[in-house]
């Protein structure tokens, strides 16, 4: 049985992203950003969008996605798949469950199977080393700390913005911090590869623009903002860590029977020894 099946945490984030793809988002079998009216919608509405966090009742919402009278097409909306008079979906969520939403959300398959083979290579190890439960925490902190650092870099930005990326640097920085010389990956390459693969995968997403559905000006700072995630991941494994040790030797103690110690004779006798097996007294 090999790690992965033994990693409860990563195997239910690794769903949960797949599912919410599939089911949620209809993402379908595009490789890059699919262009369904659901897919846009969700993503309009789901998305992280720093203008709602940093003001507050102010809802932004893509056209496409409201009830709209019919009325001839705008230039350039034929490169779309579906009609400005689609009654579409209205988007309503609250700004602050976007945080979260957003982290399990992604932009074609491409995009998610390349962030889940990141998931399962830092994962499993991770995951043995600190726990399900602090591998999750460790997880959901990266990609809060990442949605805070866009917040605070483009505090006016109206782009919604989707992807794990941020998260799953958390859980990447997380085994680097602790298990720097850890061989990962069916090729045994070290921990500290997946730190290239990290960067060589969000230059390939900005070129694709596959975190933003809903294009617009001034997005490209969500691709650096993961940095954030990375290293708010190394510094919270390495507190995680020295809990958990902290508590592991005293359940050891617990556990384990004192040691016995032979019984001395007292002064002036012998030991008394035993008949040999087969001979009567």
């Amino acid at each position: 049985m090999d790690r992965t099946s033994r990693a409860p945490a990563t195997l239910l984030i690794a769903a949960a992203c797949v599912l919410v793809f599939v089911l949620f988002q209809h993402g379908g079998l595009a490789l890059g950003v699919p262009r369904g009216i659901e897919y846009r919608c969700n993503a309009a509405e789901y998305g992280l969008i720093p203008y709602e966090l940093t003001h507050p009742g102010g809802q932004l919402t893509d056209p496409f996605c409201q009830p709209q009278a019919e009325q001839e097409p705008h230039p350039g909306e034929e490169e779309h798949d579906h009609a400005r008079t689609d009654p579409g979906l209205t988007a309503d969520a609250p700004a602050p469950l976007t945080v979260l939403s957003s982290m399990l959300m992604d932009g074609g398959l491409l995009h998610l199977g390349a962030l889940m083979l990141l998931l399962a290579a830092a994962g499993p190890r991770l995951e043995e080393r600190l726990g399900s439960a602090r591998m999750l925490v460790l997880f959901l902190a990266g990609g809060a700390v990442t949605a805070a650092a866009l917040v605070v870099a483009s505090p006016d930005l109206p782009i919604p913005t989707i992807g794990a990326s941020g998260a799953v640097a958390g859980v990447v920085g997380g085994l680097v911090a602790l298990l720097p010389r850890a061989r990962v990956t069916p090729f045994e390459l070290p921990a500290a590869s997946l730190l290239v693969a990290g960067v060589l995968l969000q230059i390939a997403f900005a070129r694709g623009d596959v975190a933003q559905p809903v294009a617009g000006e001034g997005g490209d700072v969500v691709y650096v903002v993961p940095l954030a995630g990375l290293a708010v991941g190394a510094a919270l494994a390495r507190l995680l860590a020295t809990r958990r040790g902290r508590a592991a030797p005293g359940r050891r103690r617990r556990s384990s029977p004192a040691p016995r110690t032979a019984r001395r004779p007292w002064p002036g006798r012998s030991p008394r020894r035993r008949p040999p097996a087969g001979r009567g007294s």
